[in-house]
């Protein structure tokens, strides 16, 4: 959890500053990952009472790797890369 809110607030500077994005812009990439994140948190707190978190840790672990794959086999685009990075994040 830590990484994760390191990142936060390392992504919109990065985004302003060397994307040149403007701050309006930098809210509407972001947003999506905070709605999902506000939605999904209460889910995963039920999830892991029942399932334990073991269990919830493998099966992200499955998902982020498999997530991965489409940007191994994608041209270097730079200026996705950031999006990319933020959307995992």
């Amino acid at each position: 959890m830590f990484a994760y809110l390191g990142s936060m607030v390392l992504v919109p500077l990065m985004l302003t500053e060397v994307n040149g994005l403007s701050a309006a812009v930098v809210g509407l990439v972001l947003a999506p990952g905070a709605l999902v994140l506000a939605v999904l948190s209460p889910v995963a707190g039920r999830l892991s009472d029942r399932l334990g978190p073991r269990t919830l840790v493998r099966a992200g672990l499955v998902v982020f790797g498999l997530s991965m794959f489409p940007s191994l086999r994608s041209p270097p685009v730079p200026p996705l890369r950031p999006l990319c990075s933020a959307c995992w994040a």
